[in-house]
């Protein structure tokens, strides 16, 4: 399953994953100190002697019911644990019993229509193959992507599953009253006469990719012109000739393996990396493109890594066609691919660069990237005079 986890301002600990059963929906988990099913844990609560706080969380002012009991469950060995007596007491001691209770959820299902495909066409599928949260929004945001294809050809059921493209979303949640029955409406002094509140999660930005190779690298699918024209919540190239089959009888067929959602430290940027090798970067809420590669990975993810200060991004893989390895860094601020462009802007950048400098010194973490950047773009003759 695919998931990813975020704690809150509140120190609220939130899960995002895709249940197995069911990968187009996402369902978002708190998790909290719990003693679960376990009946010697319900025998040792009713004795109270000698319980360690696996059993009992502690309630500490200024600390979060998962912090505060992740704490003491920390320190309890240390000033409790030489008088444990028996192996029951200390396998009790060494659980960490935990609960995760459903808050939300929501369908990233892609209808046919949606993504330009006919409507009576029965064996299409789509699934959500990765999920993030947005690191500077507190778990209110995620990032999602989606496979698109068909789980098997509507001509020759031989054929097998085909993927089509990729589809990358961006979600918000918010508080929301829940619309109560007339017959129920006297049910809200149980919320302390207040209407009982439901999260609700809307989609926000939906952007259609084709892929950038076929999965044996040897056809192109997208140039940088229709790739910035296919940024749209329906992809205009999407036909069958941007199909391309990926095997997934003798491959991994799980869909949550084809792709992962890597955030820069403070939010501004998000690249998604894809099976065969395609990596996008985006920037902004509105998922702006900044640029895009495809690394000679067969049909593997190439996971990038942002730069302290997110100025770069980098990617480094093994290519078995030249039997060496390769290491890719992608200018961010300003992007390479757009010099000619930044040139016209140098002032938009110099600032930029410099708030993520004093980003960097303001969370304790180095800025080296950020000198680097303004030096290359420097030799680029973009500013920084």
């Amino acid at each position: 399953m695919t998931a990813d986890a975020i704690i809150t301002d509140t120190g609220t600990m939130l899960v995002a994953g895709v249940p197995i059963v069911n990968p187009s929906t996402v369902v978002v988990w708190e998790v909290t100190p719990g003693l679960g099913s376990n009946p010697q844990a319900m025998v040792k609560m009713s004795t109270g002697i000698g319980v360690p706080p696996s059993l009992n969380p502690p309630s500490w002012a200024g600390f979060a019911p998962l912090a505060a009991y992740l704490f003491s469950w920390q320190d309890y060995p240390c000033t409790e644990g030489k008088n444990i007596q028996s192996q029951i007491d200390k396998e009790t001691i060494e659980a960490i019993l935990l609960q995760c209770s459903p808050v939300s959820n929501f369908s990233a299902y892609v209808s046919p229509e949606a993504a330009a495909q006919s409507a009576a066409t029965t064996t299409w599928a789509s699934g959500v193959s990765a999920v993030a949260f947005d690191p500077s929004r507190g778990g209110s945001v995620l990032a999602v992507a989606i496979v698109e294809g068909q789980y098997m050809s509507p001509h020759n059921p031989d054929e097998g599953p085909s993927l089509t493209g990729w589809r990358v979303q961006r979600w918000e949640s918010s508080r929301q009253q829940v619309a109560l029955h007339p017959l129920f409406e006297n049910s809200n002094t149980n919320f302390g006469g207040q209407a009982p509140m439901t999260t609700i999660w809307t989609t926000k930005v939906n952007k259609s990719i084709s892929p950038i190779k076929d999965f044996k690298g040897s056809r192109p699918l997208a140039t940088p012109g229709n790739l910035s024209a296919s940024q749209t919540s329906v992809d205009s190239n999407g036909g069958n000739s941007d199909k391309f089959n990926s095997d997934l009888a003798n491959q991994h067929s799980d869909v949550r393996m084809l792709a992962k959602i890597v955030f820069s430290s403070h939010g501004g940027e998000v690249a998604f990396a894809f099976r065969y090798g395609d990596v996008h970067l985006f920037s902004g809420s509105s998922f702006n493109l900044i640029d895009y590669y495809c690394a000679t990975v067969g049909v593997s993810v190439a996971l990038p890594a942002f730069s302290s200060t997110s100025c770069c991004l980098a990617s480094v893989w093994h290519d078995n066609s030249k039997d060496c390895t390769v290491l890719k860094i992608l200018r961010i601020l300003p992007p390479a691919s757009q010099s000619s462009q930044g040139k016209g802007n140098a002032a938009a950048w110099e600032r930029a660069i410099a708030d993520r400098f004093w980003w960097g010194l303001s969370v304790g973490v180095d800025w080296w990237d950020a000198v680097g950047c303004a030096q290359s773009a420097a030799e680029d003759d973009i500013g920084f005079g």
